[in-house]
């Protein structure tokens, strides 16, 4: 944050208001790192300022002026401008003397365009100042009489000060804003933010509006804290429904003094996800035993475009590096282009062996080539949901494998209507567990608690990138919690 005040403080100046401020993880676990993202306005009139107050100073000097307080810094652009506008005023008065002492309506009208003779910024200036009458003075030359403009007391955000600021339940650039526009202005912009806010915390979670400001029927016997809650599942992407389920188990386990305890009642939620979450390890038991039977076959089935191909890259990986395993690989998307070249890349990289083949018969030999082998991996050809004709295809071509465990694998970025309708219809393959893949391309992770709690499907792994094999970790129900609940 200090750095990003720094940075608006340096662009935009002091005046700069600042909108948002969102906290931002990249990565996952323990090699995560922290930033902040801020969103800051200016107005035209204070950058227009800010730029010509710094267009003749050098360097160094702007610098020492972008390292002091943000009050001192407006203090010296204002400085500036007000040598400018009495200069521009001066200069007004050389031009107004050339006319006759009492102006006609048709001079007046024509002020303007003699103010085009000034310098750009004197013609700003002289353009922002009030035009006072003309009084003739006592020693038959004409003065220009000129009345104090109202001071008004601004609070400058500045980065050492930021703390001790008095109001802190007012917004910053509310506050800020206030000075720079006007009332009327602030409620409008605070009116506009808080109503994108609505809307792309509507977009985000696909259950309609993130909080609601009057309860159900149904909650009326929930505390606020409890609601509060509930509302934030809701928000986290979790069906109300089910939210509204686990606010109340962590309920049941607190007494009537508690229920307005937030730490208590998010430790609760917390235990009560972690309670409902099935998990499972794919590896487990994978190479255990020896003789020819023994090889295991794991088949990676979903829609389109979820990653299986780096997704069995990465768990190849896993059986090599953490178990040791004798690894092989087999290629059946015929139809991905560059499918498998992508895939014989991998195996040659890790040094294992390949085989891409096109048909029940191919696929039967290439298994039993590998059967000295504890572990096989399939890649398959990504089928859509709604084609049933493309899925009975590639189950008739799984059938009749022996040690064979599918795996179905779905995309955290998909809405969770379209989620449950792949579960449904991906069915016939009987999967053993979900491996839920591109959870850096989400902020909202409910639904992987939703699909979970209505089809019983343990989880098995979540893939978090690109890269091979760095970006993918067997699930957990902490890591769940930690998604949903952003601890």
């Amino acid at each position: 944050m200090q750095e990003a005040l720094k940075v608006i403080k340096r662009e935009l100046g002091p005046e700069a208001i600042i909108l948002s401020t969102k906290h931002i993880k990249s990565g996952f676990g323990l090699m995560s790192k922290a930033s902040v993202e801020v969103t800051a306005a200016i107005a035209e009139k204070d950058l227009k300022k800010k730029a010509a107050a710094e267009k003749d100073l050098p360097q160094n000097v702007k610098e020492k002026i972008w390292n002091g307080k943000a009050s001192k810094q407006a203090e010296i652009y204002n400085d500036y401008f007000e040598k400018q506008l009495k200069r521009a005023g001066r200069d007004q008065v050389q031009l107004s003397s050339k006319a006759p002492q009492k102006p006609q309506p048709q001079q007046q009208q024509q002020q303007p365009a003699r103010s085009a003779a000034l310098p750009p910024v004197a013609q700003q200036l002289a353009a922002r100042a009030p035009v006072q009458p003309m009084q003739q003075g006592n020693h038959g030359h004409q003065a220009q009489q000129t009345q104090p403009s109202p001071h008004r007391e601004r609070r400058y955000i500045d980065i050492a000060d930021d703390e001790a600021t008095p109001n802190r339940d007012i917004p910053t650039y509310a506050r800020n804003a206030e000075a720079v526009a006007g009332t009327s202005n602030v409620k409008s912009l605070q009116a506009d933010i808080e109503q994108l806010k609505s809307m792309v915390v509507e977009l985000a979670s696909g259950n309609g509006p993130a909080r609601e400001n009057t309860r159900d029927e149904s909650d009326q016997d929930l505390s606020d804290e409890l609601v509060k809650f509930m509302q934030d599942l809701v928000t986290a992407g979790i069906e109300k429904k089910l939210a509204r389920n686990l606010v109340r188990q962590a309920a049941f386990e607190l007494n009537p003094s508690q229920l307005n305890d937030e730490a208590l009642i998010q430790e609760k939620l917390a235990e009560q996800l972690m309670s409902e979450i099935v998990v499972g390890d794919l590896l487990d038991g994978v190479g255990a035993t020896s003789g020819k039977s023994s090889c295991s076959v794991i088949t990676l089935v979903g829609p389109t475009g979820v990653g299986k191909t780096t997704t069995i890259a990465k768990i190849a990986s896993l059986g090599i590096l953490e178990k040791k395993l004798r690894v092989g690989l087999i290629n059946l998307d015929s139809y991905k282009v560059a499918a498998a070249d992508q895939l014989a890349t991998y195996a040659k990289i890790m040094n294992v062996p390949f085989r891409s083949v096109n048909s029940k018969e191919e696929l039967s030999q290439a298994i039993y080539d590998f059967s000295s082998l504890d572990l096989v991996l399939i890649d398959t050809t990504g089928r859509s949901q709604k084609d049933q004709e493309s899925l009975l295809q590639l189950r008739h071509m799984l059938a009749g494998i022996e040690n064979c465990r599918n795996v179905l694998m779905i995309s955290a970025t998909t809405k969770d209507s379209d989620i449950h309708e792949v579960v449904s219809r991906f069915r016939i393959f009987t999967p053993v567990g979900m491996v839920f893949s591109k959870l850096d391309e989400t902020s909202v992770y409910g639904c992987i608690y939703n699909v979970q709690r209505r089809c019983g499907l343990p989880l098995l792994y979540f893939t978090v990138g690109q890269r091979v094999p760095e970006d993918i970790e067997k699930a957990s129900g902490e890591r769940v919690v930690d998604l949903i609940l952003d601890l």
